[in-house]
């Protein structure tokens, strides 16, 4: 399923980062991924959300993301 990517939020060492997406069907979720330094590429951490809105996963994020309820937006 396509996607497009709404924002990108990166941890402080920018070793981390999440997106927020929306799919072609209307929902919206975010994905964690951390940089892998040696094969230099970003790998998923996990996450299958389903959110609403936009708003809604920021907010499912921060609460489920130990660094993004730290990171100032």
């Amino acid at each position: 399923m396509h996607r497009v990517t709404l924002g990108t939020i990166y941890s402080q060492d920018n070793l981390r980062r999440v997106q927020i997406f929306r799919r072609e069907d209307g929902t919206f979720g975010f994905d964690e991924e951390k940089y892998a330094e040696k094969e230099q590429c970003w790998i998923p951490l996990g996450f299958n959300s389903i959110c609403d809105s936009q708003e809604r996963a920021f907010t499912e994020a921060r609460g489920r993301i130990p660094w993004l309820s730290e990171h100032q937006v």
